[in-house]
């Protein structure tokens, strides 16, 4: 299976990582911002400018773009998907009509919340699915999913509330675990080891 990834920054870094640590899939990127190509190298993945390519190659597409995005490029890949393309998006606010919306209504379309302690297997994330996708889908992306995170299937109703209780609250903790360690530093402590302490306490 090709899973294709469109957007290259800390998200699709993160979920790119953990799939090629755990996944025997063949994984395509694509960002017209070649910023993090080196470091895509590094995990063994060549990066693309070329939206389109790898929306030709891919049997499941992860738009890892920013939100004010998503029409722009959907519009550049649309008539370039597989006739049984899976298209999980990871945006806020993006719901599965405007999905639909720019893509049509035949689309099989994932919305997820993901967040970033996906890099290290560790994530959460919270998914549903449109009515187009089958269980053979479902159980295909939900393995996706559960390669860097735990999964939890719910109401699309319930998704605008998920960046609060897991896909932005990791931010606070990393603000928190940043507060701990300059007060080790302030006490003496070098600061790697002050950022291991408070880390794993937390």
């Amino acid at each position: 299976m090709n899973i294709g990834f469109i957007g290259a920054g800390n998200m699709g870094f993160a979920i790119c990582s953990a799939l090629k640590k755990s996944q025997n899939h063949e994984i395509l990127a694509a960002d017209h911002n070649m910023r993090k190509k080196s470091e895509f190298l590094e995990i063994g993945i060549e990066l693309t400018d070329d939206n389109k390519q790898v929306a030709l190659k891919s049997d499941i597409i992860i738009l890892s773009v920013k939100p004010n995005m998503y029409k722009k490029v959907c519009e550049e890949i649309s008539e370039f998907l597989k006739p049984d393309a899976v298209i999980i998006t990871i945006a806020a606010g993006i719901t599965l009509d405007t999905m639909s919306s720019y893509l049509g209504k035949n689309i099989k379309i994932t919305r997820t919340m993901p967040n970033t302690p996906a890099i290290v297997g560790l994530g959460v994330t919270a998914v549903t699915f449109n009515e187009n996708m089958i269980d053979e889908d479902k159980k295909a992306v939900t393995k996706i999913l559960e390669s860097f995170s735990s999964v939890y299937q719910i109401d699309e109703k319930l998704m605008d509330a998920v960046p609060a209780i897991s896909g932005s609250s990791p931010a606070y903790a990393f603000m928190f675990i940043e507060a701990l360690a300059d007060g080790a530093v302030r006490d003496g402590f070098p600061r790697a080891m002050a950022y291991e302490m408070a880390a794993k306490a937390l």
